[in-house]
């Protein structure tokens, strides 16, 4: 039995990697999504998929206190596993290393980094 290094909740964790290998967004960097080019991070599916707007997501960096008020993110449907920034959690600073190529990461397509989901998070 593998060893996870992270835990998520299970039907959202599902319904992200299938959304991943879905073929359904197109993958970006840099910003949650991109509406000049119609473009996603791995973490802006997951905001998709928990019926978050483009709007509100277009070109801002995280689910985060820096881009999004306290209150807003509170009153998400979206994972609490997923918020804060890359410094102060170590799963948001993996998924944005692997989708951007950063900081001596290989970048990874979202298949890839779905795979890698399934592999190193728990489904709870």
């Amino acid at each position: 039995m593998s060893e996870f290094k992270y835990k998520i909740p299970k039907d959202f964790g599902i319904k992200w990697v299938n959304a991943l290998r879905s073929g359904n967004y197109k993958q970006g960097k840099d910003d949650l999504y991109k509406a000049f080019n119609n473009s996603y991070c791995c973490i802006g599916v997951a905001g998709s998929i928990c019926d978050i707007s483009n709007q509100d997501m277009n070109e801002k960096g995280l689910f985060s206190k820096d881009d999004f008020s306290l209150e807003f993110i509170e009153q998400l449907s979206f994972p609490i596993e997923l918020t804060g920034s890359a410094y102060a959690n170590p799963l948001v600073n993996e998924l944005i290393n692997m989708n951007d190529g950063t900081n001596n990461c290989v970048k990874m397509d979202f298949n890839e980094i779905a795979d890698w989901i399934e592999a190193n998070c728990e489904f709870i």
